[in-house]
């Protein structure tokens, strides 16, 4: 049995430490960890775990297992010696999506292995990523790691939730036992929200400086209820690659007009609203789509996307709205958008996006003097509102102009408006 030399502590935490050691044989240099001398017979038992894990899988992007003592006292064993974490690497790392990508990529490969092998990590986070350089990365601590429907499913007492709190998610929070492949691609989303802001916390996230893919993606791995986050690691990752690859953008342009097409009758899958949502998420920043892909579905597609992704519903929705304000349209073609601008309203219950929309009908109704936009324009104005929605419609209302004001007036009873509209038509008193 190989003998291996502790040369200096290296790091520690829970119920171990890693020390830098030199093996006997060769002289080589190894990171060996081991559990302190007060670990409890539950921490030894899931030390053991975690060598056994780890024995049992064999992939790039896993730490190995090169030594091990477990009849030792202390057990310990021995892996490859990194050069830091990805927790002591982010503050040279965060925002940069040329190194995010490959080390992001990676952490997907590995999980993905892990879970394809049976086994669930359940304390990702970024002291739990070791790297060399960018492209040498792996996942290490599967202290918490559990097997699919193994007897260490069972060792976890109920209502215990283990794992690092910024990172886990609700239903291991609530019971461990909960934590399925799920959890991870739960984890993996805050990991990836970390790695572009450096700022993570308990505390809501704010995806609003994301790039808009990636924010979709965030969101999408962060959903409270497991049954709408990414089903598995390997979707997550297809939407990962798709957003960075260029190179099947036909076939992909192909499969999304497909899906119009069959998203544009009021028979809706929830299958093809979600396909629909994948094959976008890379895309955001195609105004002229978003348009496209927003006219064409047919309402109960929509309404079908606004009840189960919110955050795609107003990715697309955003760059729909400016061009309906911005652009010149046909007569015809106007008065559908807007039509399609009244279903939107319909649907939606936030107040500050429908204070966007009645903006985009009235700019939309005024430049292009439609009296069917128009009438659009003061059914929506005039209907009654809903305590705290016309705060945010008064400031929407407030930056179209003076000019456009004036115009829709005249197709206004002001005396009926809510209070806090009436001032917007009103002419000041001397």
């Amino acid at each position: 049995m190989a003998t291996y030399k502790n040369l200096h502590k290296i790091g520690e935490g829970g119920f171990g430490e890693v020390w830098r050691c030199k093996r006997e044989s060769d002289g080589k240099v190894l990171a060996n960890k081991k559990l302190l001398p007060t670990a409890t017979k539950e921490d030894v038992r899931r030390f053991r775990r975690e060598v056994r894990i780890l024995s049992s899988l064999d992939h790039p992007n896993i730490v190995r297992v090169v030594g091990l003592g477990l009849t030792r006292k202390p057990p310990f064993y021995v892996m490859p010696l990194y050069k830091r974490s990805l927790a002591q690497e982010l503050p040279s790392l965060v925002g940069d999506e040329s190194r995010i990508r490959p080390v992001f990529e990676s952490v997907l490969d590995g999980i993905e292995y892990a879970h394809s092998q049976g086994v669930i990590h359940r304390d990702l986070g970024a002291r739990n990523v070791l790297l060399n350089n960018d492209t040498d990365v792996v996942i290490s601590d599967f202290g918490l790691g559990r097997e699919f429907d193994a007897d260490s499913t069972r060792q976890t007492q109920t209502g215990f939730g283990l794992g690092t709190p910024f990172y886990m998610a609700p239903e291991q929070i609530a019971d461990a036992k909960n934590a399925d492949e799920r959890s991870d691609v739960y984890s993996l989303g805050r990991l990836l929200y970390e790695m572009y802001t450096g700022a993570l916390s308990l505390a809501p996230m704010d995806l609003a400086d994301l790039p808009g893919a990636i924010a979709l993606v965030v969101r999408k791995c962060t959903k409270p209820d497991p049954d709408k986050r990414y089903q598995s690691v390997a979707q997550l990752k297809q939407v990962w690659r798709s957003i960075f690859d260029a190179g099947n953008e036909a076939a992909q342009l192909e499969k999304l007009q497909a899906l119009l097409v069959e998203l544009s009758s009021s028979t809706v899958e929830r299958k093809k609203v979600e396909e629909l949502v994948e094959q976008l998420t890379p895309r955001l920043d195609d105004s002229d789509l978003a348009h496209q892909v927003v006219v064409a579905l047919s309402v109960e597609a929509l309404q079908e996307l606004w009840e189960n992704d919110r955050g795609a519903f107003e990715a697309m929705i955003a760059p729909f709205l400016q061009l309906v304000a911005d652009q010149g349209w046909g007569f015809d073609y106007t008065d559908r958008l807007g039509s399609r601008c009244r279903e939107l309203f319909e649907i939606v219950s936030d107040f500050e996006l429908r204070a966007k929309i009645v903006k985009a009908v009235t700019i939309l109704g005024v430049d292009h003097n439609r009296w069917h936009v128009m009438r659009i324009a003061r059914s929506l104005l005039q209907a009654p509102k809903e305590p705290g929605e016309a705060a945010p419609l008064a400031e929407e209302l407030a930056e179209i102009g003076e000019s456009r004001l004036e115009a829709i007036e005249a197709y206004l009873d002001v005396a009926s408006l809510d209070p806090l509209l009436k001032p917007l038509f009103e002419a000041p008193s001397d």
